[in-house]
């Protein structure tokens, strides 16, 4: 029986990670929701993603192919799917410089370093210093908007927008419970490292790893309103991020682990609603932004709410490596 691709289950979620370590690839923000799997037989031989970064670029990812079945075609199955489910929109990865011409295949370009998106600007400089030791170079490439399609029609899922991006927000709010309720009482003390090789709003997370979590607990909420008030028309003042983070963590010094996760166990369960209940046309309806460009709901969702938890947790998982 021939592998088969389809998107991932939670019940794979354990797969994925063991997969990911086995190939000694970056172990941050595996979310099932945003993978496909090759499988056959019952057996999960290959895996990859699409993975969004704060910045709004989006990331092929994850590619890993059991070591028996490599060279049979399985990673240029998952690649073609994953691009598929990416129609119109530019997406990014980083490889090995051997591996470039492999992804100019699928329409991949290498980009010279002021190319790069934000994410990318930051964390390469870092990772290539590193790269260098052992001989190699780190490449960052882009596939344009202007070949997608190339792969045929959109890989169909069988849900609609508005429950893909609730399935997601749950996976990374249950990623993140997970690690709150992993700290130990010194841990939750430990002053925050910035995610690696990136700044969540250009500020220093060197704060207590609870005050962070509490601030991600309390600020689910904030986010989810304000893509609300975006849905009604309303206005979406623009907010003092430093000053209020400052002034939270000034505040929430002593908050319990306790208090934390009942914080996210309320807000989670009625933002996932909520998600779900958004007219699927509703999330292509754009608002400007106050830095200049423009968002539409769904990339909001993805970028500011879901990113925002991902981006946190990072900094947490960072900080107690």
């Amino acid at each position: 029986m021939p592998f088969a691709i389809r998107d991932a289950t939670e019940a794979d979620q354990p797969t994925i990670r063991r997969m990911i370590k086995e190939a000694g690839l970056n172990r941050m923000s595996l979310n099932w929701p945003n993978f496909v799997v090759a499988e056959e037989e019952g057996q999960i031989v290959g895996i990859g993603q699409v993975k969004p970064h704060g910045d709004g670029s989006r990331e092929l990812a994850s590619m890993a192919v059991v070591p028996a079945r490599q060279g049979e075609g399985i990673g240029s199955a998952i690649i073609k799917t994953l691009i598929e489910r990416e129609p119109g929109v530019v997406l990014h990865l980083t490889c090995r410089r051997q591996m470039g011409s492999y992804y100019e295949r699928f329409g991949f370009r290498r980009l010279e370093a002021g190319e790069y998106p934000p994410y990318f600007r930051r964390l390469i400089p870092i990772v290539n210093a590193v790269a260098r030791v052992f001989g190699t170079q780190i490449l960052v490439m882009r596939r344009e908007t202007a070949d997608a399609g190339n792969f045929g029609a959109m890989a169909k899922t069988g849900a609609s927008r508005p429950e893909r991006l609730a399935v997601q927000f749950e996976a990374a709010h249950e990623n993140f419970i997970r690690v709150v309720e992993s700290l130990t009482g010194d841990q939750w003390r430990m002053r925050g490292k910035n995610t690696p090789g990136m700044r969540i709003n250009d500020e220093d997370e060197a704060r207590p790893l609870g005050v962070i979590a509490h601030h991600v607990a309390v600020n689910e909420k904030v986010i989810m309103g304000r893509i609300q008030a975006i849905l009604s028309d309303s206005p979406t003042p623009t907010l003092k991020v430093k000053e209020t983070n400052a002034r939270h963590a000034n505040e929430y010094a002593d908050t319990t682990k306790s208090e934390v996760l009942t914080l996210l166990q309320e807000s989670g369960s009625q933002i996932a609603k909520d998600l779900r209940t958004i007219p699927d046309k509703m999330l292509d309806k754009v608002r400007e932004l106050p830095t200049g460009g423009t968002m539409t709901v769904a990339q909001r969702i993805e970028r500011v709410l879901i990113g925002h938890l991902q981006g946190h947790q990072g900094s947490i998982e960072a900080t107690i490596a």
